[in-house]
């Protein structure tokens, strides 16, 4: 009674693999009916390459009599459609202690696979999408250090790969700009508001230095924790170059027109000065 009322699948076989007994839920995962199911062969139920799976560990259990726990593989239902499950193997034994066949749990994970294989593609879209753009994309633990980042994060601080994980954000700038960054990363910890584009002044390896536009946004773990910071962040020296250019010519011009006008004021006063 109690393995007609459990959701998961109760199966047991013979050292062939023919189905001897089984519960509902085992019926509900392979969708035979009772009357087919008994004696049914499980390779009826697998495909190939599942089949060799299902042996491999069938067959260590048989030869070593220890059980195996919770290893997956794919079911054929009796449409064709196909299910994963998840099934332990324990050794079943007469009472002289002699191989008899098997038995174990069958759970139907089909749900739980396609959200992870869903997962995956969508992580492996975003780290493609990543490691594509040309800005440079980090993550850092709470303290600061490197834990995830792009080529582009490596190409504007001139590190390796190897040399950049675990690196300390404080490596990378002076004292000055540490202040500065630390201001805004702890102002986004206490407030979990994201901020954008402040700027700062970044060291390089060779000692050189290149100005960054940086966004960050607070990490979460699945318990709603902080756990760190992620952002993106854009090389602008060129644009800071750019800036401090125009505006030298721009003082130069004010400069330029500030003489001009004093030299017409003089004009004007001498002019004034000859008139009879």
């Amino acid at each position: 009674m109690l393995l007609e009322n459990i959701q998961d699948g109760y199966y047991e076989t013979d050292l062939d693999g023919n189905y001897t007994f089984f519960n509902d839920g085992l019926l509900r995962i392979t969708g035979f009916s009772r009357d087919e199911m008994l004696g049914l062969n499980n390779r009826r139920i697998v495909d190939d390459y599942n089949n060799k799976k299902v042996f491999k560990i069938f067959n260590q259990v048989y030869l070593t009599g220890v059980p195996a726990h919770a290893f997956d593989w794919e079911c054929i239902r009796k449409d064709g459609s196909r299910r994963f499950v998840e099934v332990s193997v324990s050794l079943k034994r007469d009472v002289k202690g002699r191989p008899t066949g098997f038995m174990g749990i069958a759970r139907d994970i089909t749900e739980r696979k396609l959200a992870e294989r869903t997962l995956r593609e969508s992580e492996e879209r975003y780290r493609t999408i990543i490691e594509n753009i040309q800005d440079g994309y980090y993550e850092v633990d709470l303290d600061g250090n490197y834990t995830f980042f792009n080529e582009g994060l490596l190409r504007i601080t001139g590190y390796s790969r190897e040399e950049m994980l675990g690196l300390n954000n404080r490596r990378i700038v002076d004292e000055f700009n540490n202040k500065k960054v630390f201001g805004v990363f702890h102002q986004v910890y206490l407030t979990g508001v994201p901020a954008h584009a402040f700027d700062w002044e970044c060291i390089r390896k060779d000692g050189s230095r290149r100005f960054v536009e940086v966004s960050v946004t607070l990490k979460r773990d699945i318990y709603g924790k902080p756990a760190g910071f992620m952002g993106i962040a854009r090389d602008i020296t060129e644009r800071k170059r750019y800036q401090s250019e125009l505006e030298a010519k721009e003082n130069e011009l004010k400069q330029k027109n500030q003489s001009l006008e004093e030299a017409n004021t003089a004009l004007n006063v001498l002019d004034a000065e000859r008139q009879p």
